[in-house]
């Protein structure tokens, strides 16, 4: 079967999407995006994917087929209001067609590593960056790695702790695997990605649909949640405190770290698809007709 993915470039977009298209094309479907200007090394039809998107219509996007979501059942609020075609899957990550990042691992000390990417709102925010230096600094046992985009050069942010590494960009998925607590503005990947490793999070939410997310990791207890007007060094150190030395919060993270392995959530995601196209229908009957 032939698959369209029309979907926005940014990372935060094109990465779970293109792992569920590289999901289903192992499958033997034939994907392409459209209306793209890259799609992590799989089939593109060139196009500014913006002139496709009516952003002032958002019921556009829903389908009476089927509406997919990469987040767990178990890191969603409870409602009576699903419509049918409603499906909570898990995240959609396999660890593949993201651009490789050189990092410095040799610097990696060995102690509890502080992992921060405040995503593509706040690229630029050199005050926020600087705070966030700040902020881990006051714990000498704590190392800090801070992404801080292609907007703004690390030596920009001024003096830092020797051992904090600050990179315009980072390996997030191998850093997450040696990270205790994330630092993030609450995009949902990022946050999806924390928990696949059973990984705190401090969330500042800004825009968008970050600070509904952030309200998930604060209902949940997989970590805290401030904004930026409260943001302080002093202000996130006391939270780190919190998230690490509160059982509550790592208990529950290793619970939905767990969850999501279980999920298996591109896999779910892609039988859903094929579901809704009268895949699995159609190979039933071609089987029947097969051997009568």
């Amino acid at each position: 079967m032939k698959l369209g993915f029309i979907c926005p470039n940014p990372p935060g977009h094109l990465n779970p999407m293109a792992a569920l298209a590289r999901h289903l094309q192992a499958r033997n479907h034939d994907v392409v995006f459209l209306y793209s200007s890259g799609a992590a090394g799989l089939p593109f039809v060139p196009d500014n994917e913006r002139d496709h998107f009516n952003e002032e219509d958002p019921g556009s996007t829903q389908s009476p087929l089927a509406s997919i979501t990469q987040v767990p059942r178990a890191f969603d609020f409870e409602s009576s209001h699903w419509p049918s075609q409603f499906h909570h899957t898990g995240p959609f990550h396999d660890g593949k067609g993201r651009d490789k990042v050189g990092f410095p691992w040799e610097r990696l000390t060995g102690e509890p590593l502080i992992y921060a990417s405040m995503g593509t709102v706040l690229n630029g925010r050199l005050d926020v960056f600087r705070t966030i230096v700040a902020g881990v600094a006051k714990h000498k046992d704590l190392q800090l790695v801070l992404s801080v985009g292609d907007q703004v050069d690390p030596e920009q942010i001024g003096p830092a702790p020797s051992n904090a590494i600050i990179v315009k960009q980072a390996p997030q998925l191998e850093l997450l695997k040696q990270t205790s607590v994330c630092i993030t503005d609450a995009g949902l990947n990022t946050v999806l990605e924390s928990l696949a490793h059973g990984v705190l999070q401090v969330a500042i939410p800004v825009a968008y649909d970050q600070p509904a997310v952030a309200a998930r990791i604060a209902h949940k207890q997989t970590g805290v949640v401030t904004s930026l007007d409260k943001l302080t060094a002093d202000h996130l150190s006391t939270l780190l405190n919190e998230v690490l030395n509160d059982a509550t919060y790592l208990d529950n993270a290793r619970k939905f770290q767990k969850a999501i392995a279980k999920a298996n959530g591109l896999s779910v995601a892609a039988d859903l698809v094929e579901d809704s196209l009268g895949v699995h229908k159609k190979a039933k009957q071609q089987l029947k007709a097969e051997i009568a």
